[in-house]
């Protein structure tokens, strides 16, 4: 297979009618933006791709080609990084017996580019198949595609495997709607092929997120205040958390005051980037849950507007014992979770932790005074930056 790159390829001075949504990264809708108004008939692009057709239908007659195809697909990777619109024509020719010599790269320049050879064709038994992921390659419906033409067409002419639709989509140059339809086609094994299409773009946004996630705490981080340094915190950290020698029974820290103090993000700060697991407790009840604990990852549990009757019904898990805690009772034991807790400790903070302990009795009173180290915040966490002068 033949690939086409040159000057040619490259719009200096295409009008441009859509703008990036975000620096870095072409959406799907904008790429197929760019890629319908390059097809119009009065852009250099259709005036490339009617010299690649017909260099490709020359080389194939000349060659003895039996099966032959091209394409011009437009860079979604340059388009996402520079705005500058590119593109790529590729060739690809095959003989069933025998070999076919080029004598040269002259004989298949295009507007003086001579062409690179792929070598990564995929090692299959049979040379049909072969020919056939060759062909499916620069005629599928990948993201970007311009305009393709063969001599061959898929689905009818030859058979094509899920597995190439699926690499395209991994390596994302098919939308999911477009290898949906392509698999409608194919007919054989749908239904676990739509089952991995399924799963995988579920990782992707996941991935996708995650990347938004760390981008967004970046930014936090870089405009965020420094915090206070509190003894009773540092003394609270230095008694219970001890990698190589843990107490075999800890403490929780619980932070109470009002809201907007920098309670939450003062207890992130204490450890780090994802080394400390934050839980909502607004509508938890008194079942706890610890989905995305990872005990090789988190020093620190942060139970976020936790409340004091969810500490007493799960004593044993918020002292953090050698031995693993299971989670998630039920009558039928259906959904427990077994986690081992000793590597990390707590944190809870609250809005309402002294207006609530009233509520509970005697004994759990005790019981929390005896196992809880309180801090009564009511005034900012973070130190306020001196206003310098003009």
């Amino acid at each position: 297979m033949e690939r086409l790159l040159g000057p040619h390829g490259r719009a200096q001075r295409v009008r441009k009618p859509y703008v990036l949504d975000e620096p870095g990264k072409a959406s799907a809708e904008f790429i197929e933006d760019v890629v319908t108004y390059l097809q119009q008939d009065d852009t250099p692009a259709m005036g490339l791709w009617d010299e690649l057709e017909a260099l490709s239908r020359q080389l194939a007659q000349g060659l003895g080609a039996e099966q032959w195809a091209c394409s011009m697909e437009l860079c979604t990777q340059t388009l996402g990084r520079s705005g500058e619109v590119r593109v790529h024509c590729h060739l690809f020719l095959w003989k069933g017996e025998g070999k076919m010599y080029m004598h040269g790269p002259g004989r298949a320049q295009l507007r003086g580019s001579v062409p690179h050879k792929v070598q990564n064709m995929e090692q299959m038994r049979c040379r049909q198949r072969r020919a056939s992921a060759g062909l499916c390659y620069l005629l599928m419906p990948k993201l970007g595609l311009i305009m393709s033409v063969g001599s061959q067409e898929a689905h009818s002419d030859f058979e094509v495997s899920g597995q190439w639709v699926m690499r395209a989509v991994a390596q994302g140059k098919m939308t999911h709607d477009d290898a949906r339809r392509e698999f409608m086609r194919i007919g054989k094994g749908i239904a676990r092929f739509l089952q991995d299409l399924k799963v995988q773009q579920e990782l992707q946004k996941q991935f996708e997120l995650d990347i938004v996630v760390q981008e967004r705490r970046w930014n936090e981080r870089q405009g965020q205040h420094r915090f206070k340094r509190i003894e009773a915190v540092e003394d609270w950290k230095r008694e219970n958390f001890r990698k190589f020698d843990p107490p075999p029974r800890k403490t929780l820290l619980v932070l109470d005051g009002p809201s907007r103090t920098g309670k939450t993000q003062f207890s992130l700060a204490l450890w780090g980037v994802g080394r400390c697991l934050q839980i909502n407790c607004c509508t938890m009840g008194d079942t706890p849950t610890l989905h995305g604990f990872d005990w090789k990852k988190h020093d620190c549990i942060l139970w976020d507007e936790c409340s004091p009757s969810l500490v007493c019904n799960n004593r044993l898990l918020f002292q953090h014992p050698v031995a693993p805690v299971d989670v998630g009772h039920s009558p039928t034991g259906q959904h427990v979770v077994r986690h081992f807790l000793n590597n990390c400790v707590s944190i809870a903070c609250s809005n309402r932790w002294a207006s609530d302990l009233m509520h509970l009795s005697h004994e759990q009173g005790a019981w929390l005074e005896a196992n809880t180290v309180v801090i009564r915040v009511d005034e900012p966490l973070w130190e306020v930056r001196p206003v310098l002068p003009v």
